[in-house]
């Protein structure tokens, strides 16, 4: 069986660098995604989420493009994710979700599917 790759694109009103921060912002990130987080903002960048069940899962930043692109390895899974200007105030974010073949639960790509 092949890995499977969820994914989702959206439109946020709002310019990609401020979309970007979201997602590479260490206290920004903690406002939608892990309790906390550690994130180094470079190519190579040490990335660390802090669960609220007191867990955490360590990664890097494969790809770093300030405003345009990241990708990183999410424990087995693997997320990337491109920002694309439409126009001075409103950004296309796009995001693969990639999930190794024997992952690939049912309930756990549905749950993915909605987290995103």
């Amino acid at each position: 069986m092949n890995d499977i790759t969820i994914s989702d694109s959206v439109c946020i009103e709002s310019d990609t660098f401020s979309v970007f921060s979201y997602f590479t912002t260490s206290e920004l990130i903690s406002k939608w995604w892990s309790k906390t987080s550690y994130s180094e903002n470079c190519p190579d960048g040490k990335l660390i989420f802090y669960w609220l069940n007191g867990s955490s899962l360590e990664s890097k930043f494969d790809k770093y493009i300030p405003g345009k692109e990241i990708s990183f390895a999410f424990g087995k899974e693997y997320i990337e994710v491109t920002f694309e200007i439409l126009n001075e105030s409103k950004s296309k974010v796009s995001l693969l979700h990639t999930v190794p073949a024997d992952s690939a639960e049912l309930s756990n790509l549905i749950n993915i599917a909605k987290s995103w």
